[in-house]
């Protein structure tokens, strides 16, 4: 009997540790997006033939989201996504490159758009253009540390520091300059969130460029962003400096109409002060305005809309760029117990229209390329010391 026993038990232990090669395999990493890579390059480059179809005769369409006199041209925009489409050798990116360099810099939306295209299609070929790009944003920032439109500066003479060898992973390395800049003028007093959050991209962009920004500038903005976050964690548009409080105190946990925190700026704004806090060289995974912001967005997480505004189905493609933003930022795989990416992509494979498009608009196509495509580079240091 005793060798009965002792003969199933080993049977039962050698199925056991058969089964641990198949377990392992089975095993997945719990960050691990379950989108399928060959349905998201595919959605993504119907998409992209989408734009592609639409600057061909460059004329570009103006969007909806602006009906007033700061209505933002999409030329930037599908520049930057097309990019990462890989579309560089199309015979359409290239006219519409050519339109983005000729267009004037007029507005903080386009300039900050501008400048990551150029970064991201080469920072040392088009590094004049950044310094440009740095120069409208740092002469643009409010005297609150917001930014709004913006209006036109001139370029002086920029301080050349000198030529400092840039990583690469590859062998060999090629110089780039620093080029130091600072303020010409003062801006405006006040302006929103929303144009903000673009100039911090923007002024990013310039930044892994080269160009030396303002210490002052990137605090005044972090600042702004520290002291307008809401009680709940969370962020709102604070038109014209305005985020619901009373002068001199913080945002309250009840603010008045209009003044709620809200998906797309509580992204927006936890990912701008990653930016900050990393060109400030402080920590991003210690920063108490950051994780705040973090556990707002797990605790109201959706891809579905553009949770908590006023009208959910408005601006809720920016919302989900604006997620991938500071997912990618923060390097976080998950808000709460959300896949943010899996959520995400798939969402946007749902729901592409059969044209390639995504809500029939422009606009909403290029952010949901972006989303699909973690256009976002994580914050890493691209300029040697």
């Amino acid at each position: 009997m005793k060798y009965k026993k002792l003969l199933v038990l080993i049977v039962i232990m050698g199925v056991f540790f058969l089964a641990l090669p198949a377990l392992a395999k089975n095993k997945k990493d719990p960050g691990e997006s379950k989108v399928s890579p060959a349905k998201v390059d595919a959605a993504i480059n119907r998409g992209a033939k989408v734009l592609l179809e639409i600057v061909k005769p460059l004329k570009m369409t103006l969007t909806d989201y602006h009906k007033n006199k700061h209505s933002v041209r999409t030329d930037e925009l599908i520049l930057y996504t097309l990019i990462h489409a890989g579309m560089q050798d199309e015979p359409a990116f290239k006219r519409l490159l050519q339109k983005v360099l000729s267009n004037e810099l007029d507005l903080t939306y386009h300039v900050a758009l501008r400048a990551m295209a150029l970064e991201a299609l080469d920072r040392k070929k088009y590094q004049e253009h950044l310094r440009n790009c740095a120069q409208f944003l740092v002469d643009n920032q409010c005297q609150n540390g917001q930014w709004d439109y913006g209006r036109p500066t001139k370029v002086e003479e920029a301080e050349i520091i000198t030529s400092r060898p840039e990583q690469k992973k590859t062998s060999g390395t090629k110089s780039i300059k620093r080029i130091r800049i600072k303020a010409q003028r003062k801006g405006p007093a006040k302006g929103d969130n929303s144009n903000s959050q673009y100039a911090s991209l923007g002024l990013r962009a310039c930044l892994q460029a080269g160009i030396v920004i303002p210490k002052d500038v990137l605090r005044k903005a972090k600042q702004w962003w520290v002291v307008s976050q809401t009680a709940d964690g969370g962020w709102n548009y604070a038109p014209r400096g305005q985020t619901g409080a009373q002068p001199g105190q913080l945002p309250s946990v009840n603010p008045p109409p209009g003044f709620a925190s809200y998906g797309s700026m509580t992204a927006g704004g936890a990912a701008c002060l990653c930016i900050y806090n990393f060109y400030l060289k402080k920590k991003i995974k210690k920063d108490a305005s950051i994780k705040r912001g973090l556990s707002w967005l797990a605790d109201n997480f959706t891809v579905t809309k553009n949770v908590k505004y006023t009208n959910p189905k408005k601006h809720h493609y920016y919302y989900l760029y604006a997620l991938e933003r500071v997912g990618m930022l923060a390097e976080t795989k998950s808000f709460g117990q959300h896949d943010w990416y899996a959520e995400g992509a798939n969402y946007l494979l749902a729901n592409q229209q059969k044209d390639g498009s995504w809500n029939n608009k422009e606009i909403d196509t290029c952010f949901a390329i972006l989303f699909l495509r973690r256009a976002t580079k994580p914050l890493r240091v691209i300029i040697t010391k």
